[in-house]
Formats: C-alpha cells, structure tokens, sequence
C-alpha cells in the first residue's frame, strides 16, 4: 500500500524544509565570518609581529641610549670637579711664588707695575683638548709674569714698591715682550 501523506505531514515537511534552507544558509553566512575573521586574526598576527620586532628594537635602543647618558653624566660629573678644582687653584694662584701672587694682586688694584700684562697662564686660551699640551709645552714659563719691555722692569725693579713685593718671598719670574724672538715669518711672535 503505498504510503499517503497527509496534509499535516507535508505542512510539516515543508516547515522543516524551509527551516533546513535557513539552517544552510545561516551556516554558509557563518563560514563566511569565520573566514573573513580567520583572515583578520592572520593580518592582525603578523601586525603584531611586526609591532613586537619594532618595540624590541626601540627597547635595545633605550637600553643603549640610557647607558651612554649616564656615561655622560659621569663625564660631566668628573668634568665639572676638574673645573672646580681648577677654578680653585687658580684663584689661589697655585704654583706662582708668594711675591708673584702680591704683585698681581696689587697691579690689579693700583696699578702698581704699569708694564705688566700678567701672568702667562692666564693670558693664553686653548681648546680644552690642547690645553695639557700647551701646559706642558710652556713647563715653568706658565707662571712667569709677562711685561711689555725689559727696559721697564729694570725701572720698575729700582722702585721701593719692587722692594716691598720682593720681600713676600719666592722668586719672580718674569718675560720681556721686547725680548721674545722672532719667528720664522719675520713676525714676533704672539704674546
């Protein structure tokens, strides 16, 4: 006997049909999400990729940049010491004899040796890269006194207020512009 279908079941057939289609294409739209969002987390990966390499980068870079400041600051540091203790010493004018430092000290006020220019160490300027080369290449002659001419110390040197500073103790050294030889340009040189 050959099998009827009712009305009721082909209704339901037709419901579950219908329902079935909607299942296939809710499931072939949902495929669709995973694939683009499949293909988002891959781009997204390799962004990060790319955004972990450049924050490694700039890491090392940091690390780096940090340990040469604060070599820096230690230069610095020792720089600014050096620079004290120097200012120090020189306004204690070290290494110059007591009758240097009270005839400078007294020309600086009353002009009491109207030839002197000063001490040499205080009228050169070097580059501080240079600046121990120039020390040592001037030796003793850094703390000598530099004059105009030599006739003028000689009159200077009969005076009392020679006598007085003279007596300070330590000797005086001192160098004649008019006596500082020529170079070989036919120039004198610089004093």
């Amino acid at each position: 006997m050959p099998s009827v279908i009712t009305r009721e079941q082909r209704f339901s057939k037709e419901t579950i049909d219908g329902k079935l289609v909607g299942v296939m294409q809710a499931k072939a739209a949902a495929e669709g999400n995973v694939s683009a969002l499949e293909i988002r987390y891959e781009a997204s990966a390799s962004s990060i990729e790319t955004l972990e390499a450049r924050e490694n980068e700039l890491a090392e870079r940091l690390v780096k940049r940090t340990q040469d400041l604060t070599e820096l600051k230690r230069e610095l540091d020792s720089l600014l010491a050096r620079k004290l203790l120097l200012e120090e010493l020189e306004q204690r004018r070290e290494g110059i004899s007591n009758a240097s430092r009270e005839l400078l000290a007294r020309n600086a006020t009353l002009a009491t040796m109207p030839c002197l220019l000063g001490l040499v160490a205080d009228l050169l300027v070097a580059d501080i890269t240079i600046a121990p080369l120039v020390d040592l290449s001037l030796g003793e002659s850094s703390s000598k006194l530099l004059v105009r001419s030599l006739d003028e110390l000689f009159v200077w040197l009969e005076s009392n207020e020679a006598a007085s500073i003279l007596t300070c103790g330590g000797a005086i050294g001192f160098i004649a512009v008019d006596r500082i030889p020529f170079n070989v340009s036919g120039n004198r040189w610089a004093a």
